[in-house]
């Protein structure tokens, strides 16, 4: 009798498994369907919405804030701000901030917590050409041409420069920084993950550049320039065609902690 009970508890037990492994498989069956009916329903509703505004700004400081949209900033026309933005998204819509608090342009496109198929900003931004300009975005790429002051770019994401005069000050947590054309006497670049590449178009009194991981490209013009260098790589080469002397005012600083090191002049 006592093996007779104990067949029949188990028989029970293997009954009550069973229908909690049937429950379990109709819920993960509904929510494979519902997960699947939300994509359809987020493809079917993809869509691009454009807007366009002007803000009045007399400064002579431009801090643009934004946070996971790219950036594409060129000049314009003195006194105006203007911003072109266009944003991607399905059924679920982002919440937009645009406005301008004194000298700070605050520029948002919050997506929601759970994205069916897509949701991003892109901002083009035309600024009086000779502000200094401050640049902070935190997840998105940031293309910067044609200023003619001061550029200050922070973001995660690569940063692009063309032009800038002064002080041009650019740092990238996770990505490669470019920048050409600079007429600007000292140029500050760092970034953590990726290809560091200077070009000038004037002698500069202070270079720094570092990469944690990835090769520095570091290009002056021809001239009679000399120059105190400090270029070195702990896993890579280091390449140096410059005329140097230790004495020199004209600083140029280049490290890598994986990549090679170059520099050399235009011509």
């Amino acid at each position: 009798m006592a093996a007779s009970g104990t067949a029949r508890r188990r028989w029970g037990l293997g009954r009550v498994f069973g229908r909690v492994l049937g429950i379990l498989g109709i819920l993960l069956a509904v929510g494979v369907a519902a997960t699947g009916a939300r994509m359809l329903v987020g493809l079917a509703t993809l869509a691009e919405t454009r807007d366009h505004q002007s803000f009045g700004f007399t400064g002579g400081r431009l801090v643009v804030d934004a946070d996971g949209s790219s950036l594409r900033i060129s000049p314009g026309t003195p006194n105006t701000v203007e911003v072109d933005r266009s944003v991607h998204h399905d059924l679920q819509v982002p919440r937009l901030t645009e406005r301008l608090d004194g000298n700070r342009l605050l520029l948002r496109a919050k997506c929601p917590n759970f994205v069916v198929v897509r949701c991003d900003g892109n901002y083009q931004l035309r600024v009086p050409p000779s502000v200094d300009l401050q640049v902070i975005n935190n997840g998105g790429a940031v293309q910067v041409s044609g200023m003619l002051g001061a550029v200050d770019i922070r973001s995660d994401d690569s940063i692009t420069l063309d032009g800038g005069r002064g002080t041009v000050l650019l740092r990238s947590v996770d990505g490669p920084i470019r920048a050409s054309g600079l007429r600007a006497t000292e140029v500050r670049a760092r970034t953590g993950d990726g290809r560091i590449s200077l070009q000038l178009a004037v002698p500069p009194r202070l270079v720094s550049a570092r990469s944690d991981d990835a090769d520095v490209l570091v290009v002056v013009p021809s001239g009679p320039q000399l120059y105190h260098v400090d270029a070195s790589s702990t896993d890579g080469t280091t390449s140096n065609r410059l005329r140097t002397d230790p004495a020199s005012s004209l600083r140029i600083t280049a490290t890598s902690g994986s990549g090679d090191v170059t520099l050399r002049t235009s011509g």
